[in-house]
């Protein structure tokens, strides 16, 4: 089944109206699935019952070729491409990883949502307003408010 239901916000498809649906709160900045244990919030349930995984230690996905083990199978397979060097994904650039691949794409795109409000200059990706922060600080007057807006974002 074709990815017929395209997020006009970001690169990803999706194959029914619902998956896009559930794929658009993570977009929206709500996280109503809250760990009780370390408060770290999420969009989907099912991202919530992946994260319970970190606080058990419980990893039962192993790899053959060296000692590393994962709680997830995913995290597994792609584990697994550094040992074959295989690249998965192309655009002049090879990425073993999609969400590397995602976030490269962005620097195609014209979407900056991440906005230095000390200069109004914007980027594709919070990475590099922060390099940009680091290497600007001085020259940006309000370099507070968008220190607080990358620690929000997690960079």
């Amino acid at each position: 089944m074709a990815n017929k239901h395209p997020c006009n916000i970001c690169v990803k498809a999706f194959t029914s109206s619902s998956n896009l649906d559930k794929h658009l709160l993570t977009h929206s900045g709500m996280k109503l699935h809250k760990c009780a244990q370390c408060n770290k919030s999420f969009t989907q349930a099912g991202d919530l019952r992946r994260h319970f995984l970190t606080h058990s230690g419980e990893k039962k996905h192993a790899c053959g070729v060296c000692d590393k083990s994962f709680s997830q199978n995913g995290n597994l397979k792609t584990h697994r491409l550094i040992h074959s060097g295989e690249k998965k994904f192309n655009c002049n650039k090879s990425f073993s990883q999609t969400g590397n691949l995602m976030k490269h794409m962005l620097t195609h795109s014209r979407v900056k949502m991440h906005n230095c409000t000390g200069c109004n200059k914007s980027f594709s990706q919070a990475v590099y307003l922060k390099i940009h922060m680091i290497t600007l600080k001085r020259s940006c007057t309000n370099v507070t408010s968008v220190i607080n807006h990358l620690v929000k974002l997690g960079v």
